[in-house]
């Protein structure tokens, strides 16, 4: 079982469905979101990453930095992998709006970022997202299926 020790939890507004992670030194590069990108979930850019929700409204976000590749966990209504290169080794969390929620430092160069999201037990507009982060090298995207999906 992979350790919680690095593991943060925070709260983010979406707004047009979405919040953005990237580099400290590369700053926003975020394209226009297509019907596509919806579908699989994200906006992606070497640096530079958005997450495309189900919807607006408020966001629970775990974020845990790890040392190898984790397990799947179940439960996650959809999900993906991405490789994000971080030549400062410093990214942040922003709402769509530019306003940095959170900020990290990680190794500088490529990491993988795994995403998956379902609907808050809150009820209502919130959802939740897992993001879990360890060293990798640069990899093609790939999305994850729910558990029993074909």
């Amino acid at each position: 079982m992979q350790s919680m020790a690095n593991s943060r939890f925070f709260e983010v507004a979406l707004h047009h469905a979405q919040f953005e992670i990237w580099d400290e030194g590369a700053g926003r590069d975020p394209g226009e979101p297509s019907a596509e990108a919806f579908k699989r979930g994200f906006v992606l850019s070497d640096s530079f990453l958005s997450v495309l929700a189900h919807g607006d409204g408020q966001a629970s976000v775990s974020l845990e930095m790890l040392g190898s590749k984790p397990r799947l966990s179940p439960g996650w209504e959809r999900g993906f992998e991405v490789s994000l290169n971080f030549p400062t080794g410093h990214f942040q969390v922003h709402e769509c709006t530019g306003l940095a929620v959170e900020a990290f430092t990680t190794s500088p160069g490529w990491s993988r970022f795994r995403v998956q999201e379902r609907p808050g037990r809150r009820g209502g507009s919130h959802l939740e997202f897992s993001i879990q982060v360890w060293p990798s090298p640069q990899a093609a995207p790939e999305q994850l299926l729910p558990e029993g999906a074909v």
